[in-house]
């Protein structure tokens, strides 16, 4: 009998001891932004208080945050982001959190993008190299350098 994949959610980064203080309702609903998205809405944040208050300074974990956002980035175009999301989701099938890791990482080919997200090894996921392989090209194209 072949058991379904059932997605768990992330995998644990707490200890059993540390998860007993987390309440998971804060992660209801919530998306994975790559470190492109990311970057975008704390710039607009950052200038969004600025307009109000001209001597605004975000708190340092923002700046913190914006800057390894950043630098870690590989688009900045809006339209480029939505469109990379959309193949990788509708024309591929992509899960979000698989997302989140492929267009932050960007790996060229299939072996490594199966290495770094397991769950694309599924059986009857991308059984094909070139399906799979077609999918990183295609969102590639996206990528500023």
């Amino acid at each position: 009998m072949e058991e379904e994949h059932v997605d768990q959610g992330p995998p644990e980064i707490l200890t059993p001891e540390e998860q007993e203080h987390v309440d998971m309702r804060a992660w209801e609903g919530a998306e994975v932004l790559t470190n492109s998205e990311a970057s975008l809405l704390l710039k607009r944040r950052v200038q969004l208080h600025q307009q109000k208050n001209i001597a605004y300074e975000p708190p340092g974990v923002m700046t913190k945050t914006l800057d390894y956002c950043t630098k870690f980035a590989n688009c900045t175009n809006q339209d480029s982001m939505n469109e990379m999301r959309r193949i990788l989701i509708l024309d591929y099938g992509f899960k979000h959190h698989e997302l989140g890791i492929i267009l932050n990482l960007m790996p060229e080919t299939a072996d490594e993008a199966r290495t770094l997200v397991p769950s694309l090894a599924d059986p009857g996921r991308f059984d094909d190299d070139d399906h799979l392989e077609r999918a990183l090209e295609e969102v590639s194209k996206y990528r500023e350098t």
